[in-house]
C-alpha cells in the first residue's frame, strides 16, 4: 500500500459477506453526519475467485448530502481458510 497524501485521513476496516450475490454495497457514515454508497465489484461468489489483490480506488457509486468530497475505497477480498 502507497503511503496516503499529505493531509488525507486513512481509515481501515473490514466487512463480513455473507451471501452469493453480483450487487454488493457499502455503506460509510461519516462523523460529519454524510454518508457514501459504495459498489463492490466482486464476482457473484467471491470465494471461488483467486485474485486477492487490492482492488482500485473507486469514488462512491451514491454519494449523498453532507457526505464530502474525494473521499475513496479499494478494498482486498480474504477468504477464510483459502490459500
Amino acid at each position: 500500500m502507497s503511503a496516503p497524501a499529505a493531509g488525507r485521513a486513512v481509515l481501515s476496516g473490514f466487512a463480513r459477506l455473507h451471501q452469493v450475490t453480483s450487487r454488493r454495497l457499502l455503506t460509510l457514515h461519516l462523523p460529519s453526519g454524510g454518508s457514501r454508497i459504495f459498489q463492490l465489484r466482486l464476482p457473484v461468489n467471491p470465494a471461488r475467485g483467486r485474485d486477492r489483490q487490492w482492488s482500485a480506488w473507486h469514488p462512491a457509486d451514491f454519494p449523498t448530502e453532507g457526505g464530502g468530497n474525494g473521499i475513496m475505497i479499494r478494498y482486498q477480498l480474504e477468504v477464510p481458510g483459502a490459500l
